[in-house]
Parts: structure tokens; sequence; C-alpha cells
């Protein structure tokens, strides 16, 4: 669920409510990683005030996001739309194809 969208100076961030009952374990990290590495643009985890990079599978893990948690997405760079894009998509489906695959 997308609760809301900012864009500064060339930067989105959009934040979502993890509604996965699982959260966003393994598989659905490993999903994300994938987008935010194949992206020319940095890729940041922003939940309670501390920053995660979405560029590392341990570091993004560390994060330890839950269901109803609240996280915002950080997409800085020349292909950030197209990223931000990836990202809410796999989101809102909560992660169906990862975890049905």
């Amino acid at each position: 669920m997308v609760i809301n969208s900012v864009g500064e100076c060339g930067m989105i961030s959009k934040r979502f409510k993890i509604t996965n009952e699982r959260g966003i374990h393994l598989r659905p990290s490993y999903a994300i990683v994938e987008i935010a590495t194949a992206a020319k643009c940095s890729v940041t985890i922003r939940k309670w005030g501390e920053t995660f990079s979405a560029h590392s599978l341990l570091r993004f893990m560390a994060a330890q996001i839950t269901e109803g948690e609240e996280i915002e997405i950080i997409c800085d760079g020349a292909d950030e739309k197209q990223a931000m894009t990836a990202l809410e998509k796999l989101i809102k489906s909560e992660f169906e194809q990862i975890l049905k695959g």
C-alpha cells in the first residue's frame, strides 16, 4: 500500500505499509535487492529513522521489516523512476510472484 510520495531535487521517495503477513523475509528481500542492484540509481530503505541499503542483501535484511510496518523507499539517480516503479509494483503485489515461484 502506497502511503505517499515525494520528489525532491531529482530524488523520489515513497512510503509503503507492508501488508504481506510474513513481512519482508529472505525471498522478497532478494527480489528488492535484485531490482536495486540492477538500477543505476541508489536505493535506500528508511524504517523508524534508520536507513538501510537496498544494494546489499545482508544490510537490507537487517531492517527486519514485518507486517504492518511502514517503510520509506528512496531512489536517487539516473533511472530512479523506473526503479521506484518496479519496487512499487513488487510491494503492491505483496510479493505474489516471488512467493509462488
